[in-house]
């Protein structure tokens, strides 16, 4: 007989993912993760009918909060200069200026320049979140395998272009918890 091996919170890992520079770190100090992806949508009735003869698409989005243990001021910052990777960005989009000025370009390389001009690269010199105009991905991996019981395996979430939107903290000296630094944030989609 096989019994269920469930995932547990300490089978999860977060990390922050940049499309552009195609880095991704690990948010070692995530305490917690909670989601809600809704579509709105509405019912279409025809001249007659009680049922909805259909439902209209609606849009996406996903509303959520990411909770990270207080370990300094400038946790998250540190981790998003890592990922903005602001000297290489500006780097290849001088180096792509510079092969499309002198016609030595593939469709590859137009394309690339294009994203690059369109980002306003952030330089992360300051920890408030309205500094932050990049779009992020959160990913969530879980995975329960260890030494002693095969899991359920390895399965991965992905929020999509996420924009964090409100930063909160607070200290109170009647309670001995750790601090948390609470991160909400919206995203177009859960893949």
């Amino acid at each position: 007989m096989r019994y269920d091996h469930y995932y547990t919170s300490v089978d999860a890992n977060v990390y922050l993912a940049y499309k552009p520079s195609g880095k991704r770190v690990h948010i070692d100090k995530c305490i917690g993760i909670g989601y809600n992806h809704s579509v709105s949508s509405m019912p279409v009735y025809t001249l007659g009918n009680v049922d909805p003869t259909f439902f209209t698409r609606g849009n996406s989005l996903v509303q959520g909060n990411l909770d990270l243990a207080f370990k300094s001021t400038d946790y998250l910052q540190k981790g998003l200069q890592y990922l903005l990777d602001k000297k290489s960005l500006v780097s290849e989009k001088a180096t792509l200026i510079n092969k499309v000025s002198t016609n030595s370009y593939t469709d590859d390389d137009v394309t690339r320049l294009a994203l690059l001009q369109r980002m306003t690269i952030t330089d992360m010199t300051t920890i408030s979140i309205t500094s932050i105009l990049e779009l992020f991905d959160i990913i969530i991996e879980f995975n329960n395998n260890n030494s002693s019981t095969d899991g359920s395996g390895s399965s991965t979430l992905t929020l999509d272009s996420v924009k964090f939107m409100t930063f909160s903290g607070s200290v109170h000296s009647a309670q001995e918890n750790v601090l948390v630094d609470r991160y909400s944030f919206i995203a177009k989609n859960v893949k």
